[in-house]
């Protein structure tokens, strides 16, 4: 599903992306998140907090969002490799 023009003018910023990165970074410090080594980042919108947790972290995380432009923005402000990817789900029914 496709965000609006007004919708992504609203979430497409790096700021706060990182604003709700830190957000995830303190909740995590809060548990034992040692064991921790894959994660899914379900509506990753442009990536911050999935790019953000891969760098910070020694995890592999997927980012999806179900609108691929939010995607394909997410891929070129962030360059995916073995540790960071961004996908958009496909559905099988």
């Amino acid at each position: 599903m496709r965000m609006t023009r007004f919708e992504k003018l609203l979430v497409n910023r790096q700021r706060k992306g990182r604003r709700n990165a830190k957000t995830v970074e303190s909740l995590l410090e809060k548990v034992d998140s040692s064991r921790i080594k894959d994660v899914l980042e379900i509506g990753c919108g442009i990536g911050v907090v999935s790019e953000t947790l891969a760098e910070s972290r020694d995890v592999r995380v997927v980012g999806t969002d179900v609108d691929p432009e939010q995607v394909e923005l997410a891929r070129k402000l962030y360059q995916q490799n073995d540790r960071v990817r961004f996908l958009v789900p496909t559905y099988v029914s």
